[in-house]
C-alpha cells in the first residue's frame, strides 16, 4: 500500500526556468522603507516576472503598490509635513510591500527549494535604483499634497 501523506509535495512541481534569477523577497523590504511604495512595487513586479507569476498575481502586486502610494498620499493630506508623516509613509510601503510579499510567496518558496541559496541575484544595484527614482517621483508630490494644507 503505497500512501502520499508523507511524500513531498514540492518533489512534482519545478522552478519555472527563467533567463533571470529573481531577488530575495526580504531583500524587497528595504526598498519598501527607504523608496517608497511605488519603488518597491516596481522591483516586485519585475520579481513577479523573474518567478514567472500569473497576470493577474502581477496585476494583484500592482494593485497593492497603487493602493500603497494612495496611503502615502492620504497620509500626507491629512498629517501634514511632520516627522510623523515620514514615519507613517514607510509604515504604508511596508504594509504595501506585506501585500506583494504574500503575493510572490509560494513561487519564491518552490524556487528556493530547487534552487538554493545560489539561485538569487543581487538587489543592489536595481534595489538603489528603484529607491532613487521611487523617491524622485513620490517626496515631491507628497510634499505638494502635504503643501497643500499650509
Amino acid at each position: 500500500m503505497h500512501d502520499d501523506l508523507l511524500q513531498p509535495t514540492l518533489a512534482e512541481r519545478t522552478a519555472a526556468p527563467s533567463a533571470a534569477r529573481p531577488w530575495r523577497l526580504l531583500s524587497q523590504f528595504y526598498v519598501a522603507v527607504l523608496g517608497g511604495a511605488l519603488a518597491v512595487a516596481a522591483i516586485a513586479l519585475v520579481n513577479a516576472g523573474r518567478l514567472r507569476l500569473s497576470t493577474s498575481q502581477q496585476a494583484l502586486i500592482a494593485v497593492a503598490g497603487i493602493a500603497g502610494f494612495a496611503a502615502t498620499l492620504t497620509i500626507a493630506a491629512v498629517v501634514g509635513q511632520t516627522v510623523e508623516q515620514r514615519w507613517l509613509v514607510r509604515v504604508a510601503a511596508v504594509v504595501a510591500w506585506g501585500g506583494m510579499y504574500a503575493v510572490q510567496r509560494s513561487a519564491d518558496r518552490i524556487h528556493g527549494f530547487h534552487e538554493g541559496e545560489e539561485g538569487y541575484a543581487s538587489m543592489w544595484i536595481p534595489g538603489a535604483i528603484a529607491c532613487v527614482a521611487g523617491g524622485v517621483i513620490q517626496w515631491p508630490l507628497v510634499a505638494a499634497v502635504a503643501g497643500g494644507l499650509a
